[in-house]
């Protein structure tokens, strides 16, 4: 009990002293608002003096924070760009591999035998490609409904095959790339005017194999064997042995399909 009554004692003295300590600076600040007031005006220049910098600081990183906001939504404009000026350039690439000297032979061929100068094309966006290197395919957003039938052959920018249909559902195409591994297409030599059967060794590329008699040129260009030829690739490497009576013609797809957003099918 008199252990309870001394904490007693105690806790009203500390409540005490605290009403003390309020009170005077209450009565402090009250006398200098009537006999002092410049006093009171230092001590808000004071505050502000601390307050100030805080405020500066806060600013300053609203500012720097804007800057990285700003600067981030540029790069974003300027990644995009960069997006659409490749689609330009692989565009502009696949024109320019088309020579004049084929064109003119198409056009030729196709007056001869009273076609019409112009294809048909489905437009069909890029949704898929497989990541299997041996296996090329692609799924695109074109279907039944579209016009796409099983067998149409697939083209970048209308005048390079990539492929065939081989599946059709109502909104989407699967494709074939000839590139696949151990696919055989029948291709002629531009310049040199050799028929030669190309075979898809996956991941894009091809292999011819040739007779050594059989004289090629690194960057001709390789194209289907038809009346409307397309362009396939461009040779890039000949390899042979001394002992092999063959040579192997290495050539692929004369544009990067992982940067192609869109093909043509044609009907």
């Amino acid at each position: 009990m008199k252990k309870t009554s001394l904490q007693n004692r105690q806790t009203s003295r500390r409540k005490f002293w605290l009403f003390i300590f309020i009170g005077a600076v209450i009565a402090f600040f009250f006398l200098m608002a009537i006999f002092k007031p410049r006093a009171i005006q230092n001590l808000k220049s004071g505050g502000m003096s601390f307050i100030g910098p805080i405020l500066q600081w806060k600013k300053n990183v609203d500012h720097w924070y804007s800057q990285r906001i700003n600067l981030f939504k540029e790069k974003e404009e300027i990644y995009n760009e960069n997006l659409e000026l490749k689609q330009q350039i692989l565009e502009l690439q696949a024109k320019a591999e088309i020579s004049s000297i084929l064109q003119e032979e198409n056009k030729s061929l196709r007056a001869l035998l009273g076609r019409k100068d112009d294809k048909e094309f489905i437009l069909a966006a890029i949704l898929y490609r497989s990541p299997e290197i041996f296996c090329d395919t692609l799924i695109v957003d074109a279907g039944s409904k579209n016009g796409v039938e099983p067998g149409m052959r697939v083209t970048a920018f209308g005048n390079i095959l990539l492929g065939y249909v081989t599946s059709v559902s109502g909104n989407t195409s699967e494709i074939k790339l000839i590139s696949s591994a151990g696919e055989e297409t029948n291709v002629v030599f531009a310049n040199s005017n050799i028929p030669a059967t190309a075979i898809g060794r996956g991941g894009e590329n091809f292999e011819i194999n040739l007779p050594r008699s059989l004289y090629v040129n690194i960057g001709e260009h390789i194209t289907t064997l038809d009346t409307e030829p397309l362009l396939i690739g461009v040779v890039e490497k000949i390899q042979y042995h001394t002992t092999d009576p063959f040579q192997k013609i290495f050539f692929r797809f004369p544009l990067n399909i992982q940067q192609l957003r869109y093909v043509l099918i044609i009907k």
